[in-house]
C-alpha cells in the first residue's frame, strides 16, 4: 500500500529516533539540515513534549508534509520548506532559497519484510544528513533492507 498524503512524524528504524530539523537554527536563507535526532526524544515524548523557550512545540519541529505526486514519488516538506539533496545530503530549502534546489522528489516504498506494514524505504539515508544516495539492498525475495535505510512514518491523526 502506497503511503498517502498528509502530515507524519518520521523516526529512523534503528533506534526510532526522531528525524527533523534542528530546533535552533541560524536566520540565513541557506538550506537547514536534516538530522537522525538524539534517542532520548521517544516517538511518544514527540506528541506531548514542548520546548518553552520556542515558537514551536517539537511535534511541530518534527512534523513532515509527504505529497505522492503524479509520477509516484513522493515531495516531502518539514517546516514550510521543500527536502531535498544538496552536494550530497539531506536539507531543507526554505521558500526564499532559489536557485539552490536540485531533487524534490523521493521514492519512498514500504518495506515488505515489516509485518506491521509501516515501515518505509526511503532515498532518505539512516546517517542523516551525511549522504544521500542509492539504497542498499540485501539479497532476499522480499530483498532485505538495512535498518539504516528504513523509517517509520507515523501519520498525525490531529492537528
Amino acid at each position: 500500500m502506497a503511503l498517502e498524503n498528509g502530515r507524519y512524524h518520521i523516526f529512523s528504524k534503528v533506534d526510532h529516533a526522531a528525524v527533523g530539523r534542528n530546533p535552533v537554527e541560524d536566520k540565513t536563507f541557506l538550506p537547514k539540515s536534516i538530522y537522525k535526532l538524539p534517542t532520548v526524544v521517544k516517538p511518544s515524548e514527540v506528541m506531548s513534549y514542548a520546548l518553552p523557550f520556542l515558537r514551536f512545540s517539537r511535534r511541530a519541529l518534527w512534523k513532515w508534509v509527504v505529497e505522492k505526486l503524479p509520477n509516484g514519488n513522493y515531495g516531502l516538506q518539514i517546516r514550510r520548506a521543500d527536502v531535498g539533496d544538496l552536494n550530497g545530503r539531506l536539507v531543507a530549502f526554505l521558500p526564499e532559497a532559489v536557485g539552490l534546489v536540485t531533487t524534490l522528489e523521493w521514492t519512498i516504498q514500504r518495506d515488505e519484510r515489516d509485518a506491521e506494514g509501516n515501515s518505509y524505504i526511503s532515498g532518505i539515508p539512516g546517517h542523516l544528513p551525511d549522504r544521500c544516495g542509492p539504497i542498499t539492498v540485501g539479497v532476499g525475495i522480499p530483498p532485505f533492507y538495512p535498518p539504516t535505510e528504513v523509517f517509520f512514518f507515523k501519520k498525525v491523526e490531529s492537528e
